[in-house]
């Protein structure tokens, strides 16, 4: 754990929604999730892998107490939900252009601000979770590759890359991770990456309470 993430829980003990300035049943964590895992109608044509939501995600959060932070879609914010493009141009090409990343940039910005009020106040922020592999906003490639606080690569989805700047600028030390939904093996090593470091940040809080 890094000495600003062992600031924050310790504001979060002092500070946060479980103080006694608070009486009420909320769990303060919360985790960031692009708008398709958990409305998977936003979606462009033919990339849904459900009816609805991620069925394994959102239960995973209930069980630990997790709430849940929707990014809005950046291809819908920036080209409409019909992704209207050139003929020819693929989704990427569409939304990499100065209006496309300056819309993912300002996406970011507002991300970051609702963060940083949530911090401010002793919430703690457990991630931002992205997309599959191939998605032209949220794909999430780390360099080095499996280490979640490590920088972006340029193969990554335009927002997720404009989020990762913003946080780097903003001081802001929270992991960016996928959720593969698209491949059933990577979905599950996916969802038992997050199970893990739920329960690791539940028992810390636990053990502070205690303390």
């Amino acid at each position: 754990m890094t000495l600003l993430s062992k600031t924050r829980r310790l504001t979060k003990r002092l500070l946060g929604p479980n103080s006694a300035t608070l009486h009420d049943a909320r769990g303060g964590r919360i985790l960031l999730v692009i708008e398709c895992i958990l409305n998977q109608n936003a979606r462009d044509r033919g990339a849904a892998s459900c009816a609805a939501m991620n069925r394994e995600l959102v239960s995973l959060c209930l069980d630990q107490n997790i709430g849940l932070l929707q990014i809005p879609c950046p291809e819908i914010r920036a080209l409409g939900w019909e992704r209207k493009r050139p003929a020819g141009n693929s989704l990427r090409e569409a939304l990499d252009t100065p209006e496309g990343r300056a819309s993912c940039r300002k996406l970011a910005r507002d991300m970051a601000d609702r963060v940083e009020q949530y911090q401010a106040v002793g919430y703690e922020i457990l991630g931002v979770v992205g997309g599959n592999e191939q998605s032209p906003g949220c794909a999430v490639h780390h360099v080095p590759a499996g280490d979640p606080h490590a920088p972006l690569s340029q193969e990554s989805g335009l927002l997720m890359q404009a989020l990762d700047e913003t946080f780097i600028l903003r001081g802001v030390d929270i992991p960016i991770v996928q959720l593969r939904d698209a491949d059933a093996s990577k979905l599950v090593s996916d969802l038992q990456w997050l199970k893990q470091t739920m329960t690791a940040t539940g028992e810390d809080d636990k053990g502070d309470s205690e303390s």
